[in-house]
């Protein structure tokens, strides 16, 4: 079973990614503030297949995480980070992309769509 670490501050997002995932043979660890995922990161060794993190958060946002993970020295450093927002200008999933996100959803998202795009960094 693959290992999916979703952060968002909406839950019945978190609800829906959960679900979605179980049925994909992943296990969700789901987080609604980025402080509480950072910490689990921070002490878990566990091996992480998927991030799946929303833009727009209170604390530290999604730019912040995933500077965060593409600039550790962690093994999930290299795990495909898959962001998310209801902000969908080519400005911002540019720059996303450029701090190394494998993809971006727009939200609210659709449940093909979004295991599309996990099928696609998956591979």
């Amino acid at each position: 079973m693959k290992i999916a670490v979703a952060v968002d501050d909406d839950t019945m997002s978190l609800d829906i990614m959960k679900e979605l995932l179980a049925e994909h043979n992943y296990q969700v660890i789901a987080f609604s503030e980025s402080t509480k995922a950072l910490e689990f990161l921070k002490r878990t060794d566990d091996p992480i297949d998927l991030f799946l993190i929303d833009v727009r958060m209170k604390g530290k946002n999604g730019f912040d995480m995933l500077s965060y993970l593409k600039s550790s020295n962690v093994a999930y450093k290299t795990a495909p980070v898959i962001m998310m927002s209801t902000l969908a200008c080519n400005e911002i999933k540019t720059k996303l992309l450029n701090l190394g996100a494998a993809n971006y959803v727009s939200k609210p998202f659709d449940e093909w769509v979004l295991m599309q795009k996990i099928r696609e960094v998956s591979k």
